[in-house]
């Protein structure tokens, strides 16, 4: 029998969920071809990517976080047999089947770091997640630890199911990138503090001199290095070696992590880390934090750092920069890590999931 699945589609244009979603879903969708999805968000958005004959778009724009979100989307979702949520703002009285996918517990590992509302929000939504989630979905084994410890949900709950690598990140001919004729070092991040942008400047700083490379930073200025006056004071001491760029589509991002001499990721906590295995899927070595999930999902292919020391990830960086024998192999094998991990996997452990809760 035909089942009704509806997927909570607002955050499709977010960095992280977004790629998630892009990814994962369409897959997904094609699988299950015998059941009927219905995707709420938004509908001139949605309908431009989603055409599939068992697709409905169903225009839904509660705020996220919002008390309509938390109260009206429960009763939006009575009429269906399952609700995905890939994210943590779970509809507070909904009492349907439902999986949620959680990709990491940072705002409860960092809690003291949370604003009062967000602190609020936190201490009210996990206990619920707990009581009404069938089954929750997550993206390392990292992560399901960090859910059992600070979530205190039973393990059998919980399913893995790793990100993959889109294709496009594969077999990508060699390009020039318009505007940029040093060699660069690059980081990609959003503008939270446990990306940890402030340590790889100030590593950068202490070893400019000693090697060739800027450092190109892709992500917002403006409130990303806000409030914080070392930050601020250490881009702009050093002139045109750090570049901060801004948002960037896909088509140019690739072609500038392509052509990167190597990507450093320093982030304190990540649930995943998609980044550094699209950076090793075209060619590009990885400089890494030895934190969280990074390990994990990057495993004998980068270079680790300890992210709380900048005089650490300042000497990985040179002993990067000084040996060409490393460099080759750690391009070898990031390419052979990145192929272990395809979103047509993540889509196979999902669908066992969403297959195992409607037949409950």
């Amino acid at each position: 029998m035909k089942k009704k699945i509806a997927v909570d589609m607002r955050m499709l244009e977010f960095s992280g969920i977004g790629t998630y979603l892009k990814n994962v879903l369409p897959l997904v969708i094609k699988t299950m071809e015998n059941n009927q999805f219905f995707l709420l968000g938004d509908e001139k958005e949605l309908s431009l990517r989603f055409d599939s004959t068992n697709v409905t778009i169903v225009n839904y724009e509660a705020p996220i976080y919002s008390l309509k979100e938390m109260f009206s989307l429960s009763e939006f979702a009575k009429k269906y047999d399952l609700l995905w949520i890939p994210h943590i703002n779970i509809p507070i009285l909904y009492k349907g089947k439902m999986v949620v996918t959680i990709h990491d517990v940072y705002h409860l590992a960092h809690f003291k770091q949370l604003s009062l509302m967000q602190k609020i929000y936190t201490k009210a939504i996990f206990p619920l997640i707990k009581k009404k989630c069938k089954y929750i979905l997550t993206v390392s084994e990292f992560s399901k630890r960090e859910i059992v410890k600070y979530v205190n949900i039973e393990d059998k709950k919980i399913a893995i199911t790793y990100n993959g690598v889109d294709d496009i990140w594969r077999n990508i001919e060699d390009i020039e990138v318009e505007n940029i004729t040093n060699p660069y070092l690059i980081y990609i991040g959003n503008v939270k503090p446990h990306k940890n942008l402030k340590n790889l400047i100030i590593a950068f700083d202490t070893i400019r001199k000693k090697v060739p490379y800027d450092l190109i930073i892709i992500g917002k200025k403006d409130g990303f290095i806000t409030g914080d006056e070392e930050v601020i004071r250490l881009s702009q001491s050093m002139n045109e070696r750090v570049k901060f760029t801004g948002y960037i589509e896909d088509n140019k991002l690739i072609k500038i992590v392509k052509n990167a001499d190597a990507m450093v990721f320093p982030s304190y906590y990540e649930g995943f880390g998609l980044p550094p295995l699209e950076a090793m899927a075209c060619g590009t070595p990885v400089i890494a934090s030895n934190a969280a999930s990074i390990p994990e999902v990057c495993g004998d292919a980068a270079l680790y750092f300890n992210p709380h020391d900048a005089d650490d990830i300042a000497k990985k960086i040179l002993a990067f920069y000084s040996d060409k024998q490393l460099q080759s192999d750690m391009r070898e094998k990031g390419f052979k890590r990145s192929e272990l991990f395809t979103w047509e996997r993540c889509a196979e452990q999902t669908i066992k999931v969403i297959e195992e809760v409607l037949t409950k």
